[in-house]
């Protein structure tokens, strides 16, 4: 089945006709000839200080599948796995990975001490607007934390980068 939207796709696509049969060899020439740079990046977000994982799934043929993301300053790697499992976390940062992991918090983070993870702010948003939307006092708390949100968020680059210093950020 997958051959043959493949063979679809390059056809209507890319104007490409291809038969079913070049599929396989022209996949396995595709994976030799990314091997090395695909090594590469995973050795590099495995020595990053800070990196970003996530996952999303979804359907196809009544299989589940994720598709991870590792992501750093400069260089992201991605896979897809029939896991979402902490397994493949690790497998994509590397055993050895000691920096900042931010992430939505899901268990397959726990394999990462407390300490280094950190709540992507996207995620911070979302639960606050959670908040908000229960109604009663909780709409009122939560409105006045989502007026905090942005300004942290923003202003957070600018600690990174140097304009602004880290004791007027927490003030």
């Amino acid at each position: 089945m997958a051959k043959r939207m493949t063979q679809q796709m390059m056809r209507e696509v890319f104007g490409v006709p291809l038969s079913v049969g070049t599929i396989s060899p022209l996949e396995a020439t595709m994976t030799a000839a990314v091997t090395t740079p695909v090594e590469e990046a995973r050795t590099y977000v495995h020595e990053q200080a800070v990196a970003h994982l996530d996952e999303t799934s979804w359907r196809q043929g009544g299989q589940r599948a994720w598709l991870w993301g590792a992501v750093t300053s400069w260089v992201p790697v991605f896979v897809i796995r029939l896991s979402r499992g902490g397994s493949v976390a690790r497998d994509l940062l590397g055993e050895t990975f000691a920096g900042i992991l931010v992430t939505d918090r899901s268990s397959a983070d726990n394999w990462s001490p407390v300490r280094w993870r950190q709540r992507g702010g996207a995620h911070c948003l979302r639960e606050l607007a959670a908040i908000r939307d229960r109604g009663g006092r909780a709409e009122e708390r939560g409105e006045a934390l989502l007026a905090h949100a942005p300004p942290r968020l923003t202003w957070w680059p600018r600690v990174r980068e140097g304009p602004l210093q880290r004791a007027t950020f927490r003030a």
